[in-house]
């Protein structure tokens, strides 16, 4: 396991982070106090984790060489365990925080330079896994 990679869990994680697992438990939070007040249902669209690569950020030190790197770490991240916690503890947070419906923003997708937005990149992944340990 890379460094690399346990830095990226851990800035997830980090309280202080206001992208972090903490500050978006807090904003659902929030959000449904908001709807709760209003009488409407919280309801979400497009959730799911959301790493991506900036290709339009200007900074000349994030070459593409770089910036490709940073695409393979996502990838990694996305592959390992530890996203399978974090992504539960997500859904998790927005039931228990009085989310109701919830639409992820996709389910399978192909992988590619923009995102790795799914919960798994291939449907066949699914099948692998139920085979090996039915539900």
């Amino acid at each position: 396991m890379t460094p690399w990679l346990v830095n990226l869990f851990n800035i997830l994680d980090n309280p202080n982070n206001p992208y972090g697992m903490k500050a978006t438990q807090y904003w659902m939070g929030v959000q449904a106090k908001i709807a709760k007040d209003f009488g409407v249902s919280y309801l979400g669209y497009e959730g799911g984790q959301h790493l991506v690569v900036n290709w339009g950020d200007p900074d000349p030190n994030l070459s593409l060489e770089r910036r490709n790197k940073i695409l393979d770490l996502i990838r990694a991240a996305n592959r390992d365990i530890r996203m399978a916690g974090r992504y539960s503890q997500f859904l998790n947070d927005w039931k228990n925080g009085g989310g109701e419906l919830l639409a992820l923003y996709t389910l399978p997708q192909t992988w590619h330079k923009f995102g790795t937005f799914g919960i798994k990149s291939l449907l066949i992944i699914f099948s692998a896994i139920r085979i090996r340990k039915p539900y």
